[in-house]
């Protein structure tokens, strides 16, 4: 095997942006591309700035048979424990509209096998590296500005697999960094009207 390609989303989406002729559509996919290579590399402070997201967004999560509602701080929150808890995407449908954007794919986190165990998965604990495969299914509303309004992240849990992987193939913070922060590009112009 072989390390994830890290890129395959920002060049899936550019895909789109290319086709894509409606301002507001576009505006929603620059967000969400921005939001991916902000959210793996860190930077989730930015994924806050005024351009980006609603003042009060609200989190729908289902994931691994837990549901959690998060508003405001709490998606603040969310996202400053989150750093350094990789992920690949695989396999994605993207879709937009001008209520939002969506996707389904199949995520890999990369978790040990004693992370995996203190969150109650039948693993070893240790420090074996696995990835936990989860076909998600997201819906992003976002406003009139193609801000990210929220998320709405389902994961089918009886499709959910535990793979064990050689630590050569783990996608680790410093691997998203070097890979994705050339690709981090500032948001375009978007007409909102009030100029």
């Amino acid at each position: 095997m072989a390390k994830a390609d890290l890129t395959n989303i920002p060049r899936a989406l550019d895909a789109l942006i290319r086709t894509t002729r409606d301002p507001l559509r576009l505006r929603i996919l620059e967000v969400v591309r921005r939001h991916y290579l902000l959210e793996l590399t860190g930077r989730w402070p930015e994924l806050f700035e005024p351009d980006m997201m609603v003042d009060e967004p609200v989190y729908f999560i289902d994931l691994d048979g837990a549901s959690v509602t998060l508003t405001g701080k709490e998606v603040k929150n969310f996202y400053e424990q989150q750093v350094g808890q990789m992920f690949s995407v695989h396999d994605p449908v993207l879709t937009v509209s001008e209520a939002g954007f969506w996707a389904d794919s199949t995520f890999h986190f990369y978790m040990t096998g004693r992370d995996l165990a203190a969150q109650g998965f039948p693993v070893k604990p240790s420090d074996d590296w696995f990835t936990k495969r989860n076909r998600i299914l997201m819906y992003w509303p976002h406003d009139r500005l193609g801000r990210v309004v929220g998320e709405h992240v389902h994961d089918h849990t009886a499709a959910r697999q535990i793979v064990p992987i050689a630590t050569e193939d783990v996608i680790t913070l410093d691997d998203a960094v070097r890979t994705l922060t050339p690709l981090i590009r500032p948001l375009p112009h978007f007409p909102t009207g009030q100029e």
